[in-house]
């Protein structure tokens, strides 16, 4: 089963609040999109719906699990230009959220 939710909360550029928790499932190490949902698509032959567009708008990850809300922060990060005079290994930065990002948005498990 996907876990589902919406945010109830933005703290702030990075972090938002979220209503699943522990009680639900939610554990520390899983990864959710937030997204709005898009125009439904139908199969040309059949006319059957076959869902509705998912707009991601962006990835997520658990900070701090509790009972029936959790804070996550952006999981969004881009890698730096330049290699640091100390380190050959990468150096990646985390993204603030998108402006877009709001309360009532959508949230589900990423399961790419």
């Amino acid at each position: 089963m996907v876990l589902k939710g919406r945010i109830v909360k933005k703290l702030d550029e990075y972090k938002v609040v979220v209503n699943i928790g522990y009680i639900d499932g939610l554990k520390k190490d899983m990864r959710f999109i937030i997204y709005e949902e898009g125009e439904e698509i139908t199969d040309p032959e059949t006319g059957e719906s076959l869902g509705r567009l998912e707009i991601v708008k962006a990835k997520i990850k658990p900070l701090h699990v509790q009972e029936r809300i959790t804070i996550m922060e952006s999981a969004n990060y881009k890698k730096a230009l330049f290699p640091t005079l100390f380190s050959d290994k990468p150096i990646y930065t985390q993204l603030p959220l998108p402006d877009s990002v709001k309360e009532g948005d959508l949230v589900r498990e990423d399961i790419s």
